[in-house]
């Protein structure tokens, strides 16, 4: 009679704390995503910037009269910031696969997912 009862708390308490998990795995989802966000908008910025730079780069080229220096300030922040982007595009991807990769926080939640529909389950049952 007692072992019942205790069983039945045990899994109830399992329950909580499976959900407690999935609770922090969404704060972590939610943390990364926000953060993929902040680099892409900085992304976004510097790509523009870049473009633009390389559009006025374009029509100095053309010009007859060449002025040197801003050519050169132009051609060093398109270099500059080219480095930039390239590691921003990189820790872009590497956050989106900690979300989505397998053994990511996504899997791991719709693991976490099934486990609580079994112990659910296994609630009813006793």
């Amino acid at each position: 009679m007692f072992n019942k009862w205790r069983k039945r708390r045990h899994f109830k308490q399992s329950h909580f704390n499976v959900t407690r998990k999935l609770w922090d795995l969404e704060f972590l989802r939610s943390k990364h995503r926000s953060m993929r966000e902040g680099i892409r908008v900085e992304y976004d910025r510097l790509k523009e910037r870049v473009d633009a730079a390389q559009l006025r780069l374009e029509a100095e080229n053309k010009k007859d009269k060449q002025d040197k220096k801003v050519i050169e300030n132009l051609d060093n922040l398109v270099k500059r910031h080219g480095d930039d982007l390239t590691q921003m595009e990189k820790q872009m991807k590497s956050i989106d696969e900690t979300i989505q990769a397998k053994e990511g926080i996504d899997e791991k939640m719709e693991g976490l997912r099934t486990v609580l529909e079994l112990i659910k389950e296994h609630i009813k049952k006793l």
